[in-house]
């Protein structure tokens, strides 16, 4: 590998989780001509790649393989140091292995940036492995980038001088390729998209439609569910390529994301990117992305979901005024971005990130 008039190393090690967020953040870096290190899994999703690693798919690849790149890691960062001595190291996704890097580049001198998606792993899936993981890579950053405010403030009590060596950078709006221009209809048809979760209020999708069968709801995308989905509801259960989620935000009225629990959410910027009016859950996180008036705000309950969904189906002003103030929010949103990202552009730039 030629590491030579490269000083932003990218590595993105992760197979599917927040591929789209971290292939978009690398479009932004290009002017940098950063040295982009991706899984072989994931580097499809990538403008341009440098180079690609095999990470693991199950446990004992996993031990293997990762033993094999610790032995090997020290010597990559070295290279990377000899080549530039003011080289900084990025991470837009955690992957375990990030540690390991972490580590080597502390031994080394070479700066790291860590992006925190998600402090503390969601409702159902806690992992207190890959939290501490994530603890200790953190603590090995000279900078750390959070999506939100809020996840920030829930990283305060434990992380070190945190307020001192860490940015808030938005989520960046994901292109969807999609523009929804439905009119309001009685008979409107919602849509919940991305990974199959608990978490993510499917169970309230359900008892809604189980108070309401009606009400035209599509679910769409990969994971494990273990209860029954009921025949009201149209479930596409499997990968969604870029094309048909284009086509499902074209052809639905309204996005679902009726969210247990949330930092933030790359779905909900395909919808504003959309312009698709969204019936969001009241969570920090969520709150910060997109502004009040331009979605629909509910509780966690099924109760709040279900009259959430009758009340766009009765009030066609209601609904056309959510979308119009959602246009207008995507443009501020972007603006805010664009002027944080800045701010981590310039830190790279010079020679001392912390």
């Amino acid at each position: 590998m030629n590491f030579e008039g490269r000083k932003l190393f990218i590595f993105s090690l992760t197979r599917t989780g927040c591929v789209d967020y971290a292939s978009e953040m690398c479009k932004y870096f290009d002017d940098l001509m950063p040295f982009v290190i991706t899984s072989d899994t994931a580097a499809s999703h990538f403008k341009k790649v440098d180079y690609t690693l095999k990470t693991y798919n199950g446990l004992v690849s996993f031990i293997w393989r990762t033993l094999f790149f610790y032995i090997k890691i020290g010597s990559l960062i070295r290279s990377i140091k000899k080549a530039n001595p003011d080289a900084v190291i990025y991470f837009p996704v955690f992957h375990p292995w990030n540690l390991l890097i972490s580590q080597s580049a502390k031994r080394n001198s070479v700066q790291v940036i860590s992006t925190v998606h998600d402090y503390k792993t969601h409702i159902g899936e806690g992992n207190m492995l890959l939290e501490w993981i994530q603890r200790k890579t953190m603590s090995l950053s000279d900078q750390i980038i959070f999506l939100t405010e809020s996840e920030r403030k829930k990283a305060q009590t434990t992380t070190k001088d945190l307020m001192e060596k860490s940015l808030v950078i938005p989520h960046p709006i994901l292109p969807s390729g999609a523009y929804n221009n439905l009119e309001h209809s009685t008979q409107l048809k919602f849509l919940f998209l991305g990974r199959i979760s608990r978490y993510k209020g499917i169970d309230l999708i359900i008892e809604a439609i189980s108070k309401n069968p009606k009400l035209n709801i599509t679910v769409a995308g990969q994971g494990l569910y273990d209860k029954k989905m009921p025949v009201s509801i149209n479930y596409i259960n499997r990968h969604l390529s870029d094309k048909e989620i284009k086509n499902l935000l074209e052809s639905h009225h309204v996005l679902l994301l009726p969210y247990i629990d949330a930092s933030q959410s790359g779905v909900l910027t395909l919808g504003t990117d959309a312009g698709i009016p969204m019936i969001i859950s009241e969570i920090e996180g969520l709150q910060e992305q997109v502004d009040r008036k331009a979605a629909y705000w509910i509780e966690q309950n099924a109760e709040s979901l279900s009259a959430a969904m009758n009340n766009l189906q009765s009030d066609a002003e209601l609904y056309n005024e959510i979308r119009e103030n959602l246009r207008a929010n995507k443009k501020e949103k972007q603006k805010l971005f664009l002027f944080k990202l800045n701010q981590l552009i310039k830190l790279i730039d010079s020679p001392d990130i912390a």
